[in-house]
Parts: C-alpha cells; sequence; structure tokens
C-alpha cells in the first residue's frame, strides 16, 4: 500500500556489512505504480549484538521481534 509520499524498497543485503560503516544507497520512489522520484542517503546497519552499550549517548530502542528476525530501529 502505498502512502501520501510513494514506496522505496532497499534491500539490507546491499547495505549490511560485518564491520558497521556507513553505506551509500540510491532508489527510485514510486507513487500508485508510477516513478514518482528518488531517494538517496547513507545507511548503517548495526546489528543488536554488535552494538557498543557503553558508547556515550547509547540510548536502547526497543526490538520489533518476529519468529527468526530481529529489528532495530535507530
Amino acid at each position: 500500500m502505498d502512502d501520501i509520499l510513494g514506496t522505496f524498497v532497499l534491500n539490507l543485503a546491499d547495505v549490511y556489512t560485518t564491520k558497521p560503516q556507513f553505506q551509500g544507497f540510491r532508489g527510485d520512489v514510486y507513487l500508485h505504480g508510477k516513478a514518482a522520484g528518488s531517494i538517496s542517503g547513507k545507511i548503517r546497519i548495526t546489528l543488536p549484538s554488535k552494538l557498543d552499550k557503553l558508547q556515550e549517548g547509547f540510548i536502547p530502542i526497543p526490538r520489533m521481534e518476529m519468529a527468526k528476525c530481529a529489528c532495530l530501529i535507530t
């Protein structure tokens, strides 16, 4: 389902690295099945097991859990 801004899909396998670091991404935004623009930026994927809980400013954020999958949104 589209929202008012459209839809963008990012394959996390394209931006995940074993050592968390920012990776650039770019892709098309679609609205009602038609190209409506593009989006680009940088993203860093950090698995919960890789978080440095002693890091200054660390704020734990609740996880969304599903069978065999956990997502941490920061």
